[in-house]
C-alpha cells in the first residue's frame, strides 16, 4: 500500500512515511522499493528467519508385494527375508556408530 500511494500520487519517500507514521530511516521505504523493482511482489513477503531445518531421514522403499504371502513363491519369500535381515543390520551397525560417536565426544568433554 505504501509502495501504491507512492507511485500513484507521486509521494516522496519522506512523504509517504510522514503518511504512514513510518519512524525510522528512509531506508526502509527504498529498500522495499528494490525488492519489489528486483523481485516483484514476492520480494516483499516475509522471509522465514533461522537456520533451516536439517533433511529427515528418508524411509527406504519398500518392495510392492502384489500378491499375498501364501500364493508367492518361496524364492520370492527368502529374497525378502534377505532384504529385511540386510536392512535390520545395516540399521544396527549405523545405530552402534552414532552411540560411539556420542560416547566419544562425551569422553572428550570431561
Amino acid at each position: 500500500s505504501v509502495l501504491q500511494r507512492i507511485a500513484q500520487e507521486g509521494l516522496s519517500v519522506r512523504e509517504a512515511m510522514a503518511l504512514f507514521n513510518i519512524r525510522g530511516s528512509t531506508r526502509i521505504i527504498s529498500g522495499w522499493q528494490r525488492q519489489y523493482h528486483a523481485q516483484g511482489l514476492a520480494g516483499l513477503q516475509p522471509k522465514p528467519r533461522g537456520r533451516p531445518k536439517k533433511m529427515s531421514m528418508s524411509q527406504s522403499p519398500k518392495p510392492v508385494n502384489a500378491l499375498p504371502d501364501a500364493q508367492r513363491s518361496r524364492e520370492a519369500l527368502l529374497e525378502e527375508v534377505k532384504y529385511l535381515r540386510a536392512e535390520v543390520a545395516y540399521l544396527k551397525k549405523l545405530q552402534a556408530l552414532r552411540q560411539a560417536k556420542a560416547q566419544a565426544a562425551q569422553k572428550k568433554r570431561r
